[in-house]
């Protein structure tokens, strides 16, 4: 751990609990105080810890529950850098998928729902206005 220590130091930025609490989970308390300062780094795909924990799949969430329940309602009204996707929609897909998860972030933030019918509905705005001439005929 002392050579782990004065490798992995604070100035380097390396996102060491993303690796350790996805890949050997067994490890999350050790690693947790040895490198307090890593918990707020992002990794080369700019996610957070939660957001990694999200994306590694409900399998390792199950190993992380705390985490899951520790989820803010910022980082669950937060979209995955890479996929894209809401926390809740993470959960629903892959082979492993957890529905009780996803309705559980569902029902904590329902607005996310709303969010994407908004901005779907803005979309067809504007696609409608751009098929429009400005004497109001059908291009």
């Amino acid at each position: 751990m002392d050579m782990l220590h004065e490798i992995l130091s604070p100035n380097r930025d390396f996102p060491i609990l993303h690796h350790i609490f996805t890949k050997t989970p067994q490890y999350k308390d050790l690693f947790t105080k040895t490198f307090p300062w890593a918990y707020h780094l992002k990794d080369h795909n700019s996610r957070t810890l939660h957001q990694a924990l999200l994306a590694a799949g409900p399998e390792v969430m199950n190993d992380h529950e705390i985490f899951f329940a520790s989820l803010s309602d910022n980082q669950i009204q937060t979209k995955d850098p890479i996929t894209t996707l809401y926390p809740f929609a993470t959960m629903a897909v892959g082979e492993h998928a957890d529905l009780d998860k996803c309705f559980y972030l569902l029902r904590r933030q329902p607005s996310v729902l709303e969010r994407r019918s908004r901005s779907e509905s803005i979309c067809r705005r504007k696609r409608r206005k751009l098929n429009v001439d400005s004497h109001g005929m059908q291009k």
